[in-house]
């Protein structure tokens, strides 16, 4: 059984076989000709030797052949990951090819193993064994490792499951803003319903209610509203939450839109009351800066005062 929600995350990522292809293409040499192939998703739960339950993250086949990939994410630096990999691997071989149909063994299923790890160090395990070289024992394992990528190519990419693995690599305050951007271009790419999965399980944690209900209307948006822009969707959300709660529902929704068109009309209360408003909501000054048009100064300036009162 899979223990917690960020490897949950990462076995509904790699479910998605287009993206994930892509990555291997990209990132394991032994894979740098599977661009066009198809893979189907197989059975990853098996009984051990010593009869306890396992099971694989993710395994597929590339589509009438006897090839296997197995792809198992780790968040932290396993050192049994050879013997693991090794096992696995010795069972699906044995599950695939000891059948009625392949008495003699003629043709032996062939697996790739493949490690997607996301640790804060870089892997450091062993990943290649070679005994016994007289009969040829050996077995490895590839290890896609985020700490040999570049931050700002993955969160650049068009590729879904590049995008979050950049994700893993930044700051606690640099994150809303790229899980944001993450979840549009998700949107346009048809990945909308994954996504929101994502944002409500993996990113639920450490975004405030806030935040994941404005990615959350992000990626429901209508097209009608594209044209809005990030400071009047946050100020949106807010409206609609209060009015949710319940909370004097005219008085709010009046003020906040009274906010809005001080903004318009250059009013500078009006401008200071958005600005509060994405602060209060972490969205990055940068951002801020643009939809208030206030200088970068005296937003850090707001954003200290509304720290110590």
């Amino acid at each position: 059984m899979v223990q917690n929600i960020h490897d949950k995350t990462y076995r509904l990522l790699l479910s998605n076989k287009k993206e994930l292809l892509e990555i291997l293409v990209k990132a394991v040499p032994i894979c740098e000709k599977l661009s066009n192939v198809e893979i189907e998703k197989c059975n990853t739960r098996f009984v051990t030797e010593d009869y306890k339950y396992r099971e694989a993250d993710v395994v597929y086949r590339i589509k009438d052949t006897n090839v296997y990939l197995l792809i198992e994410h780790q968040s932290t630096i396993d050192h049994k990951m050879l013997c693991r990999t090794k096992e696995y691997c010795e069972r699906i071989i044995k599950d695939t090819s000891c059948n009625e149909n392949n008495r003699k063994l003629e043709n032996l299923s062939i697996v790739v193993p493949i490690v997607l790890y996301t640790g804060g160090k870089k892997w450091d395990a062993l990943k290649k064994y070679e005994g016994a070289k007289v009969v040829g024992l050996r077995h490895s394992y590839y290890v896609i490792d985020i700490n040999e990528m570049n931050t700002e190519g993955l969160l650049n990419s068009e590729n879904l499951i590049e995008n979050i693995l950049g994700t893993e690599k930044l700051k606690d305050e640099e994150i809303y803003q790229n899980i944001l951007k993450i979840a549009q271009k998700a949107k346009k790419k048809g990945y909308a319903e994954l996504m929101e999965k994502l944002i409500k399980n993996e990113f639920a944690e450490i975004l405030t209610q806030e935040q994941v209900e404005i990615i959350i209307e992000e990626i429901n948006r209508k097209e009608s509203e594209e044209t809005m822009t990030l400071g009047e969707r946050a100020i949106k959300g807010l409206k609609e939450k209060a009015i949710r709660e319940g909370k004097a529902e005219g008085r709010i929704e009046g003020r906040i839109e009274g906010r809005i068109e001080g903004k318009k009309e250059g009013k500078k209360e009006g401008i200071l009351e958005v600005a509060k408003e994405m602060l209060k909501e972490k969205i990055s000054i940068a951002k801020i800066e643009k939809v208030t048009k206030l200088k970068e100064e005296e937003l850090r300036k707001i954003q200290e005062q509304m720290t110590n009162s």
